[in-house]
């Protein structure tokens, strides 16, 4: 009994169907089982249960799991459910002191036990506490059933509600073992080679001769994680589909959604909607609520995605803080932060040409041109956070767009005209911040407003170059990394020279040395990248939350994770997730405080 198979074992005074169960002390063997046992095959008896209730989507006020509990709590007597019910441990406590009957068999330390052999922990919970169902596995039912009087005492229960005897099992789902998968065009070929080449581990043609294996089959043994396995070659050609349909039901989006209610992740690119639907696949075969449902924008970016998600067309979708104010505007908030790399933070600095005699401080940039990366970014809100503290501007206005507008001159700020931001540029004269654009191909208008490389002066880069070109007056631009500046910026100034260029510190002072390479406490801010947005009032907020932990831990900290969440798909960058994501920052550290600041300064201005 190699392969994990679950089964239900009940009092043989029970009579069948579930309904009967009412009231009944109830034995779980947790879910310490990491990649062994999915969430869905654990709790597969349990929905069983929860489709008995028909009030399970009255609540709207509880998330997805919480109903799930409060409708097991409701249903069953004195039970014992150990360990984690969610990623967020501080909603795992409130659950458990909310539903404690769920922890109440389990003993003084109740779900906090550590069950050393689960499956047979809830056995020993069943005849030790005089419980009356537990879920178990056909291996260890066997061995329960072989201790004497037990056979009479107990029975199967399978999954259409009737019953067996101990000699008669019914099983409910099996976890699927390690397989190799072959394109069908290669599978007989492959088939022979492993053989020809892996006589050792192969297992009918296992000898009792100890003969060291040479080195390719060593190889295929390191490989393939063969040391302690062997391999059992099928008798016959089948489906990937086919093989696991038999041993478990694949589910699907349909038969997993539940009250239809489900998480939809807006996507700009066939690719990333190609890999959100295997993170979709992927979160229903673990069993995380709610579905995801991959909704393709009919834009090409993450701005479309944030109109898309304004207008309830989709939940959620991880932007940069490049779209920092237009966020805002959209009435969208964080609601998680990708944990990266300090080399992938935005250091934001206000830089001049050095030649430039006429700017000392932030006062003598007042009428004067601006190059910004894009209109409505990180790098806008940065700069007039830093002026309202100055006190340079007129503390009356607040809109963030009307207050850039009324302190620079002429400029270049791309992206301005688009008509999915209108929301942030109410009002703004639209010609004015646009003015000094220039296309890259000459031959085009000769003002070209679009946030788009086709703009010469689009992004830091270009910012920095409108500066070197002499098109305007000072650029405000981010760099990635403590000391590692954004390679096209790197590559930039040292091809036309990084001493032309000086910045102006938050202090209102000027650096003492030439070039962007400055210290941090220089720039305007330091903040984190990106972030999860969704609408502010989504009621769906929570549920969200709590997914995006249970993605990060079974998707991206597992070892042996089935899907890698914030690794490339098919080759492809940056999709759903930058790649330099490690996680989810659970506590804010000085990076996301520095933004969720910034935005809050916006807010509390508005």
């Amino acid at each position: 009994y190699a392969t994990p198979e679950t089964v239900v074992i009940v009092k043989s005074s029970i009579p069948d169907g579930f309904i009967n169960l009412k009231g009944k002390k109830f034995c779980h063997p947790g879910f310490k089982h990491d990649e062994l046992f999915s969430h869905l095959l654990l709790k597969e008896f349990e929905y069983k249960i929860t489709e008995l209730n028909d009030s399970f989507c009255s609540n709207d006020n509880h998330t997805l799991l919480e109903k799930h509990v409060q409708s097991l709590s409701q249903f069953f007597g004195e039970s014992c459910r150990p360990g984690l019910w969610t990623q967020n441990v501080n909603f795992d406590k409130i659950l458990k002191e909310r539903y404690s009957s769920l922890c109440s068999l389990c003993g003084t330390v109740g779900c906090d036990i550590n069950y050393e052999i689960p499956f047979n922990d809830s056995l020993k919970c069943l005849s030790s506490k005089d419980a009356d169902v537990a879920v178990t596995t056909i291996y260890e039912g066997y061995k329960f059933f072989n201790i004497s009087g037990n056979a009479q005492n107990y029975k199967y229960l399978c999954k259409d509600g009737s019953s067996r005897s101990s000699t008669a099992p019914c099983t409910w789902s099996s976890e699927l073992p390690d397989l190799i998968v072959v394109e069908k065009s290669v599978a007989d070929t492959l088939k022979t080679y492993l053989q020809n080449n892996l006589k050792s581990k192969v297992h009918n043609l296992l000898t009792s001769e100890n003969i060291p294996p040479e080195i390719t089959e060593q190889a295929l043994i390191d490989i393939l994680k063969l040391k302690r396995a062997t391999i059992s070659l099928l008798n016959k050609r089948q489906s990937l589909k086919d093989y696991v349909q038999e041993r478990r039901t694949i589910p699907t989006f349909e038969s997993s959604k539940e009250c239809d209610r489900t998480l939809k992740w807006c996507t700009y690119s066939d690719m990333e909607q190609e890999k959100c639907k295997w993170l979709s696949q992927a979160a229903m075969n673990w069993g995380i609520q709610p579905v995801v449902e991959c909704k393709r924008s009919e834009g090409t970016d993450e701005l479309s995605c944030l109109d898309d998600i304004k207008k309830k067309y989709a939940d959620v979708v991880v932007a940069s803080s490049d779209y920092a104010y237009i966020s805002l505007s959209k009435g969208l908030k964080s609601i998680a932060f990708p944990d990266t790399m300090t080399t992938n933070l935005s250091i934001i600095l206000t830089v001049k040409r050095s030649d430039d005699d006429s700017i000392k401080k932030f006062e003598d940039l007042k009428g004067k041109k601006v190059c910004l990366p894009r209109y409505g970014g990180k790098e806008h809100v940065a700069f007039i956070d830093t002026i309202r503290k100055l006190k340079i501007n007129d503390e009356e206005k607040c809109d963030y767009g009307k207050l850039l507008n009324d302190f620079v001159g002429p400029s270049c700020t791309p992206g301005v005209r688009s008509s999915l931001i209108k929301e942030s540029t109410e009002y703004v004269d639209q010609d004015k911040l646009c003015s000094v654009c220039r296309p890259i191909n000459v031959t085009r208008t000769s003002t070209f407003c679009n946030d788009n490389f086709i703009n010469k002066y689009f992004g830091s880069d270009g910012a920095l170059e409108c500066l070197y070109d002499k098109v305007g007056d000072f650029a405000v631009i981010s760099k990635l990394g403590k000391r590692i500046a954004l390679r096209s910026v790197t590559e930039f100034t040292e091809a036309k020279g990084g001493s032309n260029y000086q910045v102006i510190c938050k202090n209102n002072t000027l650096s003492s040395i030439h070039g962007i390479d400055v210290d941090t406490n220089c720039a305007l801010n330091v903040i984190t990248s990106s972030e999860v947005v969704s609408q502010a009032d989504n009621s769906k907020n929570p549920d969200i939350i709590l997914a995006l932990r249970e993605f990060e831990r079974w998707f991206g900290q597992n070892l042996d994770k089935s899907f890698h969440l914030f690794d490339r798909f098919n080759e492809t960058l940056d999709l759903l997730f930058k790649d330099s994501t490690a996680g989810l920052a659970y506590t804010d550290n000085e990076y996301i405080r520095n933004y969720k600041e910034l935005l809050q300064n916006v807010k509390d201005c508005t």
